[in-house]
This record gives C-alpha cells, structure tokens and sequence, in this order.
C-alpha cells in the first residue's frame, strides 16, 4: 500500500489532527476491574497506538449513570474518580502519536436493575427487554433530566481526563436510540409522536454537552443506518435522523452500524461473527 494512499494522509476534526485515517472503533475488551480500567487495559491500547493507528476509539459503552453498564464489564464513566484513570490510557495512547476519543452510553432499559444503586432501569416507555431480563418503567420528566445532566458530567469528565473527543452511542439499542425508534418509544407528550420528537431528547442531550463544554471539542455520535426491527427505524428513517443532527451543528462526526440487538439473530447481527460478510454495513453508512 503506497504512502500515498488516502488511509495514510492526515485528517483534522474541528483541530484535532490524526496522523492517519486508520481507527479502531469503539467497544469493550472486557479488561476493567469493577467498573476501573486496569493496566491491561492501557496495555490493549497502547500497542495499537504503537502499531500506527491513527485514532483509537476506546471504551465501548462507558457508562454515564451510576446504574450503568459497568456493571457488564465496561468503564465507569459517572464518577470523578475515572478522570487520573483516563489520563493515564489517554496519556499511553498520546506517546505514541495517536489520537482517542471514548463512547459515552445510557443503555436506559438495557441497564442492570439488580445493582446496589436502588434505581430501576427506565426507558421512554415501559416495556420489556428480552436480552437483558429487563422490565422497564416509562420515564418521567424527573428521569429526563437527569440522564441528560449525567451525560454533560460524563463528557466533562472525559474532556478533564485528556481524551481528545467523545462518541455519544446511539446505537445497540442505547437510551437515545430507544427514544428515536417506534419500536421502543410509544409516548403521546413532546418525546414521543413523530420523528421530530422522538429526536427531541438526544438534541437536548448534545445541546446540554455543548452548553457545558463549548464549541471547540469533538462530539460526535454512533447510530444505526437501518435497525432492521419490525416496526422499529428503517434506512429511510436513520437517513433522516443523520440529517438532521448533521445539520443541527451539535456534532462533528457520525459512525455508522447496522441492526438493533432485541433478539438472539438481531445481537448476531449487530456483533457481527465469522457468517457475516467483510464491511457488511458499509452500504448504510454510504447513504
């Protein structure tokens, strides 16, 4: 592959310069210790960032609540605790010339309910998740703001920890995405209804981040281009949704998956194995 190559020229996002167009998207090793990123963790990292990837998109599903999903393995994002843990991953990655951003999540229904918080798992609506044993209550106005508060102090965090940008999830059936889809989200007030309002809660989200944060750090956001769900978001209507926060000025980049986890096919699909062809949704992410 000649230097010349468009996957060895840099690219800059908003000031931030990566040296390379190679990444490696977000997700979660599994090497946290009660929610802690531990040595093997900056170790994973750092030989990536050794071997010349460009941009390292660490910590799949960060939890940004104290009910998170840390609780399956992932990093505690919700307390100020983290922030010498992300300086230290952030500062293994930097020495080697790369870039990092991390994934801050909500899972909303997806969360654990049996946790030492006392806080149930909620969701738009009440409704059940199949993969994570999960009956959910509707949220109220309550449970609204706070989830957006806890993703400001999340992204805070991350920006206090010399993490160069954050990846706010939208997919896997993340809170946003539960308010986004029909297939989850069956309100009757300004959350619910149509497309315009089902987006309201995740502008809101980005709106508080940039409030507390300005202008000048990377945001952006992971969807799905197609949740292949029976009555859930169809290609036509994750177009749309990019769209319009592409334009709403809040974000400064959109990574793209495919599928939404809600049975036993649907989580082979979204964590793609061995049966699912190479850049199986490259296609979504080219609309």
């Amino acid at each position: 592959m000649s230097q010349l190559d468009p996957l060895f020229q840099p690219l800059t996002i908003k000031g931030l310069v990566l040296k390379n167009r190679f990444l490696s998207t977000s997700h979660a090793p599994g090497y946290t210790l009660q929610g802690n990123i531990t040595e093997r963790y900056i170790d994973y990292e750092a030989e990536k960032a050794k071997g010349g990837v460009g941009l390292l998109q660490f910590g799949g599903a960060t939890s940004v609540a104290v009910e998170g999903s840390f609780h399956y393995g992932q990093i505690n994002g919700s307390v100020d605790d983290v922030i010498p843990q992300y300086r230290r991953i952030a500062g293994a990655i930097h020495a080697h010339g790369a870039a990092c951003t991390i994934q801050l999540r909500h899972g909303g229904r997806q969360e654990r309910w049996d946790h030492d918080q006392w806080l149930p798992a909620f969701s738009p609506s009440a409704t059940r998740e199949l993969n994570f044993g999960v009956f959910a209550a509707q949220m109220e106005d309550h449970d609204i703001a706070r989830a957006q508060r806890d993703f400001v102090d999340a992204v805070r965090r991350a920006r206090d920890g010399d993490i160069d940008g954050v990846e706010i999830a939208c997919q896997s059936g993340a809170l946003i995405e539960q308010f986004w889809s029909p297939a989850m989200n069956y309100r009757t007030d300004r959350y619910g209804g149509s497309l315009t309002n089902r987006m309201r809660f995740g502008l809101e989200v980005l709106e508080a981040v940039r409030q507390d944060i300005g202008e000048d750090y990377v945001v952006g956001i992971r969807m799905s281009g197609d949740e292949m769900l029976r009555g859930g978001l169809n290609q036509d209507d994750c177009i749309a949704i990019a769209e319009v926060y592409a334009d709403s000025g809040l974000i400064d980049f959109i990574s793209v998956v495919g599928a939404q986890p809600t049975d036993t096919l649907s989580v082979a699909r979204i964590w793609p194995t061995m049966w699912v062809p190479t850049a199986a949704y490259l296609p979504l992410a080219g609309a």
